[in-house]
């Protein structure tokens, strides 16, 4: 495999040759059970400092899935 440019002067404007692009990759869909999992396991597990912000960011992000989850479940209309 090789970098092949996709235009522009920024590195994010190049990937790997044969690296699966959004349309070729199946969508991912995370359920109520799902997010209540990773939420419960994060919850759970003992964090060293040093990732501590990093597991605040991460929790915050599945927690903002799990409501929108949970209240598109729950909408009547």
């Amino acid at each position: 495999m090789s970098i092949i440019s996709k235009g522009g002067k920024n590195a994010k404007n190049y990937i790997q040759e044969g690296t699966p692009t959004l349309d070729q990759t199946t969508r991912v869909q995370f359920r109520i059970v799902d997010t209540e999992f990773l939420i419960r396991l994060i919850m759970q597990s003992r964090i060293e400092g040093k990732d501590v912000d990093v597991c605040s960011s991460v929790l915050g992000k599945i927690k903002k899935v799990h409501e929108a989850l949970v209240k598109k479940t729950f909408e009547v209309g």
